[in-house]
């Protein structure tokens, strides 16, 4: 079985690397302000900050997913 070899990281890969550090902390922030209004009866405003919050949390996860990945050279040489 042949070693798999590293490669270096694409532009795009270290884009979506920034953007996903970038919505996970969004989606950090946005947790402590949901911790915040806990006292309130605003149950949309809740919502929608809920919403918002596991939005940019799982978009995260999913750039910083694909921008750890190790992508093969598919060039024909």
């Amino acid at each position: 079985m042949d070693r798999v070899e590293t490669t270096e990281k694409h532009l795009l890969q270290k884009i979506a690397k920034i953007v996903g550090y970038i919505c996970t902390l969004i989606a950090v922030i946005l947790g402590i302000y949901l911790a915040t209004i806990y006292g309130t009866d605003d149950v949309v405003h809740k919502s929608a900050i809920g919403a918002t919050t596991f939005f940019f949390f799982m978009v995260g996860l999913v750039l910083n997913v694909l921008a750890n990945t190790n992508l093969p050279n598919l060039k024909v040489k």
